[in-house]
Formats: structure tokens, C-alpha cells, sequence
């Protein structure tokens, strides 16, 4: 199963430490009551709901009376963004796919930024800078979730850089890879969306082909 092997072991790691910090939290919140417990770890677990059945059980109670302000606490965006702020953060997506893309092709970083600085929606070249940086920083790039069925284990990549009919996309997809390989079963591939909206991927996309 190389050269999945060390991805699916390395995720399932992961996912048991997450599961140990899950009860840990659990046996706070039990002894205390304390929502900031729940919210803390909501907001620090990208799984959480998946995962925890009693985080989805707090949330539950938390809808059925009333407590709004709890609520908003678990679903707010992040410190120091707007709202709107999910058009921004797809954007910047798509600016690393572009400017890995370009770099790949012999482009420096700096001249990467230069280009994409022309297209709409960026200011200046340091804005491009910002937004590559920035989103390569973030948790939310590059999260990868495996789940086991009888059969396969399935690997969801979130945020990924994707190359779909030869064109780099910024979005989520799902292999499917046989537990056991001798049954001939072969490894299969489904895109499951993508992550930016068409217009700002065209838009992206027209200004590079004029640029170039």
C-alpha cells in the first residue's frame, strides 16, 4: 500500500491524540460545566463534530435553550476577520495554488507576486505577499482526515492543491484505497468540490493568460 502506508498511520496517530484530548476535555467539562471548555476545544479540534459525540450533544442542549451567545462563541470567525471574510479566505487559497503553480514553472516567489499583483482583487504586490504567507500558515490548508470502512480506507484531503484536466484547482477530494491489495481492487479518486468560486478562479485565470 506505499506510499500510502505512512500517510494513513501518521493520520491514524493523529486522530488518537485528538480522541485523548477529547476525553481529557470531557472529564473537565463533566467535573466543572464549564462552557469555555467546549468552545476551546471545538475551536482547536478541525474533527470535532466528527469525532465527539458529546461535543455534538453539548451543541444540541446548547440550541434547544436558547444559548445564543454560547453558540456564536463556537461558530465565529476567526480573531480579526470580517464577515464576508469566507470570499477572502478562498481567494487566498487560490493564491497559493497560483503562486506554487508559477513557481514550479522556474518563476521566483517574488516575481509570482508581481504577476498575480495585476489581477482583481489585490492591491498591491505586498498584498499577494500577505495572502500567500498568511494562508500557508493556516490550519486551514492541507488537512487531511482518513476514516475505515471493511473495505478501504478513505483519505479526505481538505483545502488541497488539486490538478484536474490540467488546471491547478484549490479544493477537497477523496481517495479510496483497498484495505487489502490482493483483491485487485484498485485505488479511486473523486473530487468533492472545490473550495473557491468559479468567477474568482476564472478571473485569476484570464489575468495569467494575458501576463503570460
Amino acid at each position: 500500500m506505499k506510499p500510502f502506508e505512512d500517510i494513513i498511520t501518521k493520520a491514524q496517530q493523529e486522530r488518537t491524540e485528538r480522541l485523548k484530548q477529547s476525553e481529557e476535555h470531557l472529564k473537565q467539562y463533566l467535573e466543572t460545566r464549564d462552557p469555555q471548555i467546549v468552545i476551546d476545544f471545538f475551536l482547536s479540534s478541525p474533527y470535532a463534530l466528527e469525532e465527539n459525540r458529546w461535543i455534538v450533544e453539548v451543541i444540541a442542549k446548547w440550541r434547544r435553550e436558547g444559548e445564543h451567545d454560547l453558540l456564536k462563541k463556537l461558530f465565529r470567525l476567526p480573531r480579526g476577520v470580517k464577515k464576508g471574510a469566507n470570499d477572502t479566505l478562498n481567494l487566498y487559497g487560490l493564491t497559493v495554488v497560483m503562486v506554487d503553480s508559477l513557481t514550479s514553472q522556474g518563476l521566483s516567489h517574488k516575481e509570482a507576486f508581481e504577476r498575480l499583483a495585476s489581477s482583481r482583487g489585490f492591491s498591491d504586490v505586498e498584498a499577494v505577499k500577505k495572502a500567500y504567507y498568511k494562508t500557508r500558515k493556516s490550519k486551514r490548508m492541507y488537512q487531511l482526515y482518513v476514516e475505515e470502512t471493511e473495505d478501504f480506507y478513505v483519505l479526505t484531503f481538505y483545502n488541497a492543491r488539486v490538478s484536474w484536466n490540467g488546471v491547478e484547482i484549490f479544493g477537497t477530494h477523496k481517495w479510496w484505497i483497498p484495505r487489502d491489495q490482493t483483491k485487485g481492487e484498485e485505488v479511486t479518486f473523486k473530487v468533492e468540490g472545490v473550495a473557491v468560486n468559479d468567477e474568482a478562479f476564472q478571473r485569476l485565470c484570464t489575468s495569467l493568460r494575458k501576463t503570460s
